[in-house]
């Protein structure tokens, strides 16, 4: 079982991220990770979480500083932010890796914007535009990418029988 997971999740997982930015700053009592937001720190709303599926305490984003002078990307300090990482874990069975399955996203930018996503057509995760708005995000509405990485491992992978 790993630490602060809720369902009782255990290796293997998959993860569904949004990345955001601008995200909340330090100065707002941000969970760093390794927390749980319910133990006192600001972090969004509207939320939701599906069968086996947990918040992934893990990572909630980076703050992207001022770049050294010799890194190919420069940012100065006045374009540093935080950039916030909303992301769940939903837990794999032996099935996940001897037989094929279905991943779906639904994505509704706007004012009753929403991200959903979906395994084997089963809910699993949502983030609604309602529960960014106090923080000034948005749904994405510009053309993006759809990353499925498979990060493949003998750490992360299915156990030897």
């Amino acid at each position: 079982k790993l630490p602060i997971c809720k369902n009782n999740l255990q290796r293997p997982y998959s993860s569904m991220t949004l990345q955001l930015a601008p995200g909340i700053p330090a100065s707002k009592h941000r969970p760093p990770s390794g927390t749980l937001p319910e133990w006192g720190f600001h972090w969004y709303k509207n939320i939701t979480y599906g069968e086996n599926t947990s918040i992934n305490p893990f990572f909630y984003g980076t703050y992207l500083g001022a770049t050294k002078a010799d890194e190919p990307i420069a940012r100065s300090k006045l374009e540093s932010y935080q950039c916030d990482a909303l992301s769940s874990m939903v837990q794999l069975t032996e099935s996940n890796f001897k037989e094929m399955h279905t991943f779906r996203i639904e994505w509704q930018p706007g004012e009753d914007g929403y991200i959903h996503w979906y395994m084997d057509g089963k809910f699993r995760f949502g983030i609604e535009q309602a529960g960014l708005n106090a923080e000034g995000s948005k749904i994405p509405n510009e053309p993006s990418y759809l990353i499925l990485n498979t990060a493949i491992s003998t750490s992360w992978g299915f156990p030897n029988p």
